[in-house]
């Protein structure tokens, strides 16, 4: 499943193999996922945007509690833009609402397509349960990888 800017969704691990999310170089996103499924958003630069993305995740998140997380356990990855370092405390603090057993909150470096002729995202962000864990991945256009966003910490250079 693809997730694009403005977009909330969810599901289950059995129905998708991995939620994917572009649109990099403004977007945030946000990731509430265990062993049965996910709840994403892709949250693009914009204060009301922002609040409102939020507002939708934690409003969402009891009515499928049950249904997608077998009301289990959730973790949280938040994945900001480098410069919007203070965007991510702000949507850790929101989804504290839900009470998730671990908040990750990590920053990435990509260049902006806003404004460009091609308006060719420059990264891809994927999530999807693995071997040992959950594999998430933040890839370049061109398809290579950045640093695996099992790193505890650093900023992700998009390549």
């Amino acid at each position: 499943m693809n997730v694009v800017p403005e977009q909330t969704a969810h599901g289950n691990w059995s129905t998708y193999s991995k939620v994917s999310m572009s649109g990099f170089g403004t977007c945030s996103i946000v990731v509430v996922y265990n062993k049965h499924g996910f709840l994403a958003s892709n949250i693009s630069a914009g204060t009301d945007l922002e609040k409102d993305a939020m507002n939708k995740l934690c409003t969402t998140y009891p009515s499928i509690k049950s249904t997608v997380f077998e009301n289990q356990e959730v973790k949280v990855l938040i994945l900001c833009e480098q410069m919007n370092i203070a965007k991510g405390g702000l949507m850790r603090s929101a989804v504290e609402r839900i009470l998730p057993t671990e908040i990750t909150v990590r920053y990435y470096d990509a260049p902006s397509f806003l404004g460009t002729s091609s308006m060719t995202p420059g990264c891809e962000f994927s999530i999807g349960p693995g071997v040992n864990g959950f594999n998430a991945v933040l890839k370049g256009a061109n398809g290579n990888s950045a640093k695996p966003l099992t790193e505890p910490t650093g900023v992700l250079k998009c390549p």
